[in-house]
C-alpha cells in the first residue's frame, strides 16, 4: 500500500460528502493489494486527516470493515448516503444561482451539474417530480434569462400548452441557444 503522502494514496479532507469516496477509492487499492479487514481498517486510519486520526483509531480492533465505516460515518454526519440531499439543498442552490445573471456558458454548465447532482439523487427517492425537477430549474436563472428562456420555448413549441411543464432537456437546449 502506498503511504500516505505518496500520489496515489486515497485522500480524505474531512468533507462529509466526501468520505464514501475515501472509503471507495482504499477498497479500491486494498482488494489490488489482497488486504483483510483488519489491514484495510489499518490502512484506512493511516490515510484519515491527521486531526481525526486518533479518534478513528479507537475503531481498529474488533470491527468489520463495514462495522467500521458505519462507526466512521456517524462522525461526519452528512455522509450518509440514504440522505444526501434534500428539497432543502435544492432551493438553496436556486436561490443562490438567481441571485445572479446566468450570463455565460461556464456559469450555467455549473449550475446544471450541481442542480443535476441533487435533483437526481431526490428523484432517485421519489422525493421530486419531473415536473418539480423542471420548475426548480427555472427557478433558478435570474429573471431576465428565465424570461428569454420562455420565449425560446415557445417559439420552438407554440402549441405546448402553458400548464404543461417542458422537460429538463428541453429547458437546457433552449438555455445553451440563448447563451
Amino acid at each position: 500500500m502506498p503511504g500516505r503522502h505518496h500520489p496515489y494514496a486515497p485522500k480524505f479532507d474531512g468533507t462529509p460528502t466526501l468520505l464514501n469516496v475515501f472509503f471507495d477509492d482504499v477498497e479500491q487499492l486494498a482488494q489490488a493489494y489482497s488486504l483483510s479487514d483488519m489491514d484495510k481498517i489499518t490502512w484506512t486510519v493511516r490515510y484519515a486527516p491527521i486531526e481525526d486520526r486518533e479518534l478513528w483509531e479507537f475503531y481498529v480492533k474488533g470491527y468489520t470493515w463495514e462495522d467500521f465505516k458505519s462507526e466512521i460515518r456517524a462522525f461526519y454526519p452528512g455522509s450518509d448516503r440514504a440522505r444526501l440531499y434534500s428539497l432543502d439543498n435544492l432551493k438553496s442552490l436556486t436561490e443562490t444561482y438567481a441571485n445572479e445573471p446566468m450570463d455565460t456558458t461556464d456559469r450555467f454548465g455549473k449550475y446544471y451539474r450541481a442542480f443535476c447532482k441533487i435533483a437526481y439523487y431526490l428523484k432517485s427517492k421519489d422525493h421530486i417530480s419531473d415536473r418539480e425537477t423542471s420548475a426548480y430549474f427555472m427557478r433558478g436563472f435570474d429573471s431576465k434569462f428565465r424570461s428569454k428562456v420562455h420565449e425560446q420555448l415557445r417559439a420552438e413549441s407554440p402549441t405546448h400548452h402553458p400548464d404543461d411543464p417542458f422537460h429538463l432537456s428541453r429547458i437546457y437546449s433552449a438555455s445553451l441557444f440563448i447563451l
